[in-house]
């Protein structure tokens, strides 16, 4: 476990199979505490979604009260994202401001930073888009701080993608304008990057789809990128409006077959339609997307 500690944050793969071999029945006080700690991060760099706090609550219960700081400082970060991901935004906040105020009393500016690019994803959930934007910006601060270009980068796109989801777009686009030139080496980043950037340009200037193609089309070429279903809808609207209306039908068609998303399907053959002078069609996909919207509305 000393071991682990020396490479959890660059290789978190490696310590999760390191510690996945460690019988837990057998660790007890500080070092049970440490092994939680420990996985609860190795999971959370690995891309594991971990909304159970079995690890790190304990890990925080015994740094509070035993110290040291900046294990209470690492365990309560890990505690806010186990609440982000089982979806108790407002927790998630409250653990995170306090988070925040440890990480400036120890004068931790990465976890400070982390904790406010994670607080930015909790308000965008909560459609409290400005708190999201501030978060991001002051995440963003916390790590020029240090400096870390690799997080600076990283909470430079969530900031983007908070103009977008404010409707900022033309923030939005000259973060990821300079992003796709910073990030060359960080292909999880640059794949982000293209295809957030390339629905945001669209929007920004939506009788010029070509610029955004261009976005598009190298990251599926480039960096291999796999689009989620609201993803492929917007590369089917920005596909149809660039002129291919048969391939985004076609995508169309697809994403029908997984029955996800029906909202933003409707809204896609509301465009298509248009876009073919269909109006009759048209028309019966915005019924179809409004009679949806009244359902989500609802809930």
């Amino acid at each position: 476990m000393i071991q682990v500690w020396d490479y959890v944050q660059d290789h978190p793969d490696s310590a999760l199979v390191s510690l996945n071999v460690i019988d837990e029945s057998s660790l007890h006080g500080r070092t049970l505490a440490e092994y939680r700690l420990l996985k609860a991060m190795a999971l959370d760099k690995s891309y594991v979604n971990v909304s159970s706090d079995s690890l790190a609550r304990p890990a925080y219960e015994f740094f509070k009260k035993r110290g040291p700081k900046e294990k209470e400082l690492m365990s309560l970060y890990y505690l806010a994202v186990s609440n982000y991901y089982a979806h108790n935004d407002a927790q998630a906040i409250v653990l995170l401001d306090n988070t925040i105020e440890l990480a400036k009393q120890t004068g931790s500016h990465y976890y400070a930073g982390l904790a406010y690019i994670l607080k930015s994803h909790a308000f965008s959930r909560t459609f409290s888009l400005s708190e999201a934007v501030t978060s991001a910006e002051l995440g963003v601060m916390s790590f020029e701080a240090i400096p870390d270009s690799f997080q600076v980068n990283r909470a430079k796109i969530r900031l983007a993608d908070a103009y977008h989801s404010k409707k900022e777009y033309d923030k939005a686009a000259y973060l990821y304008l300079n992003l796709s030139k910073e990030c060359q080496k960080d292909t999880f980043a640059m794949r982000r990057i293209l295809i957030h950037g390339a629905y945001n340009m669209y929007l920004l200037t939506p009788l010029q789809p070509d610029s955004a193609m261009v976005f598009y089309e190298r990251a599926l070429r480039d960096y291999s990128a796999v689009l989620d279903p609201v993803e492929a809808a917007h590369f089917a609207e920005v596909t149809g409006m660039a002129g291919d209306i048969q391939q985004a039908h076609q995508i169309a068609g697809q994403l029908k077959l997984l029955n996800m998303h029906p909202e933003q399907l409707a809204y896609l053959d509301y465009r298509l339609f248009e876009r073919e002078n269909n109006p009759e069609e048209a028309l019966n996909a915005v019924d179809r997307y409004l009679d949806l919207q009244d359902s989500i509305l609802s809930v």
